[in-house]
């Protein structure tokens, strides 16, 4: 949904509807197809942009009130994905997925200053660090290492400490978002069982609910806005 609550839907093409009839309307330049499901997508806090991956392996910007998009990075070589929109809408953070020495799978994290487009890449102490989230009120960045847990760092690296030492995470196609408040993050696991963990933040406790197990799809979801916890939604994208 859309902050004026018009609705996105999105398979290799970025879609919008009114919520009074469903008439989905094409938003998304023929050019642009986006990356294998599921694509995440993220919206500036007054809801006026829209951030994507496509499979040209860039970062996409699309305005939402004129439909016009433009392309924040030129990447060739490996695939950028999952773009976060910040706390205050000044940043993003995403992730680059490709290959290090010898053919071993990496995923960097990276933050770009939307004003500028000037991007930097965030120093996490594993070479597979992914979902990262600033927030600008208190120049954190939260993101997850693979087996290692939820972490959270300054943008430049200093002041690394873990969060939630659950093991599972760093995937980039995993369930990771924020509640509204900031105040939870949302993961999840799959050991002893498949559940979506709910971590706090202000004592780093969590909170499991478990859900049907399945392995033919990734997990995402999110709080409602009044950000109470019962009302949480889980959905499952298919590969």
């Amino acid at each position: 949904m859309t902050k004026d609550d018009r609705i996105i839907f999105y398979g290799e093409k970025l879609w919008i509807s009114e919520t009074d009839t469903i008439r989905p309307v094409s938003i998304t330049d023929n050019i642009y197809t986006l990356q294998h499901q599921p694509a995440r997508l993220s919206q500036s806090p007054d809801g006026s942009k829209l951030y994507f991956a496509s499979r040209d392996k860039n970062i996409h910007e699309l305005d939402l009130n004129t439909m016009l998009s433009r392309q924040l990075t030129s990447e060739s070589i490996r695939t950028l994905r999952n773009p976060i929109v910040s706390d205050l809408g000044n940043y993003i953070t995403y992730s680059s997925r490709g290959y290090g020495e010898p053919s071993k799978a990496t995923e960097y994290l990276y933050s770009m200053k939307l004003s500028t487009a000037s991007s930097f890449m965030i120093p996490t102490a594993d070479t597979v660090s992914a979902n990262g989230m600033y927030i600008e009120n208190t120049s954190t960045v939260y993101y997850e290492r693979l087996g290692n847990g939820l972490w959270k760092s300054q943008l430049d690296g200093s002041d690394q400490s873990i969060i939630d030492v659950n093991n599972n995470g760093g995937s980039p196609t995993s369930l990771f978002s924020f509640s509204h408040d900031l105040r939870y993050v949302i993961r999840w696991t799959n050991y002893p069982v498949f559940a979506i963990r709910i971590v706090d933040l202000l004592d780093a406790s969590a909170i499991e609910y478990p859900v049907q197990e399945s392995m033919n799809g990734s997990p995402l979801a999110e709080l409602t806005r009044n950000n109470k916890l019962s009302n949480l939604c889980a959905k499952e994208q298919p590969e």
